[in-house]
């Protein structure tokens, strides 16, 4: 039974459970997304004049540019989780079979921005909305269709309705006669890379994309693993042709894995087959998390709290307020059939 001797070493164990297992749980979302902390506003805001015209020609009078600011709005919101234990059947409890619930307890917050940045992707949960899935532009943020000029500068400039594409969904898009992306293979990653690379900016030239990582879900890890990895490609056959003696039938080099694309596995996605080419090389990553306020936890034990006096329950709480955010559209494509 729970005593005034052993009872505090209980309560002193599980508050130390929860640290360390919050102290040692990995999580992934730190490898393609910016944590942006949000110390005194209830709104992050990102505002931006776009890039700065190349210099022209002086041939004549000059030309003023004046581009319009852009904004665009995250609002962090607060989430919650509460664990309870009855102090009675702990009592009873003769195999410690509520110290896991506990680490598990560490974990759901631990993992709290990984699946909201997870439900960004999918456009799920709380973040399933047309506002929510609006990005830096004011178009959705995987679209066909991204103005590369949304300021119609002169001189020098892409004219205005030029578009680039980061959604290759459906089967791939068709650009100047070329089926880019689409379900994973060895061409849909090809075509991508080189895709991402032509993306330029207001002033007509390239951005520098790198694709640098390509993010997938389990079930795309050993395709993913053949076509990133693998030294030796077979050129007209599937990826999982090979020959009695562990060498691969037609083999030859696999241009991929020289481009030293990296695979993140992401275990949280729900779809099979859709996956995620992204330049983690810039000074921000393709999404962000907006961090109000950091995860914190309060445990309710002690033995005149309303909760464990009143109802013989202990009590531990979590609380957070965040919001995941899109950056800025060319950073990341999305693929699949």
């Amino acid at each position: 039974m729970i005593t005034p001797t052993n009872w505090l070493p209980f309560i002193v164990t599980a508050n130390t459970s929860i640290r360390e297992a919050w102290s040692w749980l990995p999580t992934e979302y730190e490898k393609y997304t910016t944590t942006v902390p949000l110390a005194d506003s209830a709104v992050f805001e990102d505002a931006w004049i776009g890039r700065m015209p190349k210099m022209r020609l002086w041939s004549g009078p000059r030309v003023y540019n004046e581009p319009a600011p852009q904004t665009y709005q995250v609002v962090p919101q607060p989430f919650e989780l509460t664990y309870t234990l009855d102090r009675f059947k702990y009592d009873d409890d003769g195999f410690g079979v509520f110290y896991p619930l506990l680490m598990d307890f560490a974990q759901q917050t631990k993992l709290w921005p990984e699946y909201q940045i997870r439900d960004l992707l999918e456009a799920t949960g709380a973040w399933g909305s047309t506002q929510s899935q609006q990005g830096m532009d004011g178009l959705s943020n995987f679209n066909t269709a991204h103005q590369t000029n949304i300021y119609s500068l002169t001189s020098g400039t892409l004219a205005a309705g030029t578009a680039y594409c980061n959604d290759f969904t459906g089967g791939g898009v068709s650009i100047n006669g070329v089926t880019v992306g689409g379900a994973f293979s060895q061409t849909a990653v090809l075509t991508l890379i080189e895709y991402m690379a032509t993306i330029r900016g207001e002033d007509g030239e390239r951005l520098m994309v790198t694709p640098s990582h390509l993010m997938h879900p389990s079930t795309l890890r050993g395709e993913v693993e053949y076509v990133l990895k693998n030294m030796l490609a077979a050129a007209s056959v599937g990826y999982s042709t090979w020959g009695a003696a562990q060498t691969q039938v037609g083999a030859t080099d696999n241009v991929v894995a020289r481009m030293g694309i990296e695979p993140i596995e992401n275990k949280n996605l729900a779809s099979f087959t859709k996956w995620y080419l992204m330049d983690n090389t810039k000074a921000v990553k393709p999404l962000r998390w907006i961090l109000r306020e950091a995860v914190r936890m309060a445990p309710r034990v002690a033995e005149d709290d309303p909760i464990v006096f009143d109802s013989h329950m202990y009590a531990w709480g979590g609380w957070g307020r965040g919001a995941p955010a899109w950056s800025p559209a060319w950073l990341m494509a999305r693929s699949g059939p």
